[in-house]
């Protein structure tokens, strides 16, 4: 049994951490998860499994944070009274690429939309520039982000403070208070991405 073991983790290159049950899995259940972890001990076999980082961009609070003005009402009456806005990490064949948008809270709608290779300042300045040069005269939506670095750098801030914008902010480590914007990211990858791994395009 210890030779069927030893066989079986050395043959199964993308073991996780669940290890234990795919080795229990391939003996045909005749031995117990609890058995097959005693003998990975006794045999030294041990799982090293790479977690996925997840994309960040928090670097603590280097600039005040604005009220939660949206506080999760993510109703709007008219268009470009609520904006909400955010980034998402997605890999293409070349590389890593940064989707930041604008979502209207009153239909759904992608106000305007910025890919980058980095998520650094350029990409939502960017972003939220185009967004407010096609806004209609007299229009000053409440603009919705999470605690993320690039929405508290003065440049950012300046931006959509001197286009009458008012910012409005997440709670600390809450992402429910951007839930909109987070479900808008969940649809995309769903219908636009996942599953389609194996045939990634360039960002280019």
């Amino acid at each position: 049994m210890w030779l069927r073991i030893q066989s079986i983790f050395h043959l199964a290159v993308t073991l996780t951490d669940t290890a234990a049950f795919g080795l229990a899995y391939g003996m045909r259940g005749s031995e117990s998860e609890k058995v097959v972890r005693r003998l990975m001990v006794e045999l030294g076999l041990q799982v090293i499994a790479k977690r996925r980082r997840r994309y960040s961009n928090y670097l603590g609070e280097i600039t005040p944070a604005p009220e939660n003005i949206i506080n999760r009402d993510f109703h709007a009456a008219k268009p470009n009274e609520k904006w909400l806005t955010d980034i998402t990490e997605m890999a293409a064949a070349d590389g890593k690429v940064y989707l930041s948008p604008i979502i209207d809270c009153f239909d759904g709608a992608v106000v305007t939309w910025k890919l980058s290779r980095n998520p650094n300042g350029h990409l939502t300045n960017g972003m939220s520039r185009n967004a407010i040069q096609h806004l209609k005269c007299g229009a000053k939506p409440i603009i919705h982000t999470d605690r993320g670095a690039h929405y508290r750098w003065l440049s950012w801030i300046q931006l959509v403070e001197g286009a009458g914008l008012r910012r409005s902010m997440s709670r600390k480590a809450c992402t429910t208070d951007n839930a909109a914007c987070e479900g808008f990211f969940g649809r995309l990858k769903n219908e636009m991405y996942f599953g389609y791994e194996r045939h990634k395009k360039s960002a280019s």
